[in-house]
């Protein structure tokens, strides 16, 4: 059996709870989302397993369904909720750096059948419907923060996939 290194009460309010945790090697960070949409950060010390609470960002009205480090920036972490938007925050300034809406309850007027959202990577998210659309939609996180993220493309190398094509 695993032994845990350290165990933690009290990381959200007494109506809450945690949807997802990370650590941030580079800056000992460990930040965890909630499901009323926010984000703790606190700062960690693997040696002694204390952590102490540096701040919380509330940019999510609803769960927070996906949240990644960028992989290529580890100062920025990228936010998905059922509110519809995707967030992407700097842990080194704490501040909100972008919000994009992907999904509004007026869409189609599909917006209960919002089930998850969920991030592929640094720029791909996917948005999970369920009732009777039963539909998964793919899209680009675009716009003003490509510059953050751009280290190489997002297809990197296309090749032929049939064979005897005339």
């Amino acid at each position: 059996m695993l032994k845990p290194i350290c165990k933690y009460k009290g990381l959200t309010e007494d109506d809450d709870f945690v949807t997802d945790i990370k650590l941030v090697n580079k800056l000992h960070y460990l930040v965890v989302s909630t499901n009323m949409g926010a984000i703790e950060v606190y700062k960690w010390d693997r040696k002694t397993g204390t952590k102490q609470y540096m701040h919380s960002f509330k940019g999510h009205t609803k769960a927070i369904t996906g949240f990644s480090l960028c992989h290529t920036n580890e100062n920025y972490i990228v936010t998905a909720s059922l509110d519809g938007s995707i967030k992407i925050f700097c842990l080194e300034k704490m501040i909100e750096i972008f919000s994009f809406e992907v999904w509004s309850s007026g869409e189609s007027g599909l917006g209960d059948n919002l089930d998850k959202v969920e991030l592929i990577d640094d720029r791909i998210y996917a948005i999970y419907l369920k009732g009777h659309c039963n539909a998964i939609e793919i899209g680009q996180i675009s716009h003003l923060a490509s510059s953050f993220f751009i280290s190489k493309p997002i297809i990197e190398q296309v090749t032929k996939g049939f064979q005897n094509w005339n």
